[in-house]
């Protein structure tokens, strides 16, 4: 790490405490992404007993392409538009769909076998899951490991993003 600060004219460690403050968050997010896949293909009780189980692999298929093709679109893009405009979308549409399925879940009725999404509720909800897979995967998802390859210095970048990439295990 010391080479980190000799490289750094400011004698400062804002690679290491930007990577800190990129990755783990991104790591939560992943997280929040694949818990959202997940329930697509295994639909939690609350989801279950909203729509017929039947559809959870057509939802996990959709799911899948949907998050590939936005993170082509993102790699495309990623020059042109640049980095913080990107991110900001996807973080503000994040932050919306997750609220838009708080909102959904909030709304559970109890039912014999479980929690139940009556109503709209159930599809509003698997929207904004997929929605959320949309936003993450067209900017948080494939920006990180970008920023990442940037903000080290080529002396230690290897070492660095061997650290960033197991703190993503954690």
């Amino acid at each position: 790490w010391r080479s980190a600060r000799r490289c750094n004219p400011l004698n400062r460690r804002r690679p290491t405490a930007a990577a800190l403050a990129c990755r783990p968050s991104s790591s939560v997010t992943s997280r929040v992404a694949r818990a959202a896949a997940q329930a697509a293909v295994e639909p939690p009780k609350v989801l279950k007993n909203s729509m017929p189980l039947a559809n959870a692999l057509a939802i996990s298929v959709v799911t899948g392409v949907v998050n590939i093709l936005v993170t082509l679109v993102a790699i495309a893009l990623v020059d042109r538009i640049g980095r913080r405009p990107i991110l900001m979308t996807g973080s503000i549409g994040m932050a919306l769909s997750l609220g838009t399925m708080a909102l959904a879940f909030s709304q559970a009725t109890a039912g014999a076998s479980g929690p139940e999404l009556t109503g709209a509720w159930g599809p509003i909800a698997l929207v904004a899951a997929t929605l959320f897979v949309v936003f993450f995967g067209a900017s948080w998802g494939p920006l990180v490991w970008v920023l990442l390859g940037e903000i080290f210095p080529n002396s230690i970048r290897a070492r660095a993003l061997g650290v960033a990439a197991a703190a993503q295990w954690i």
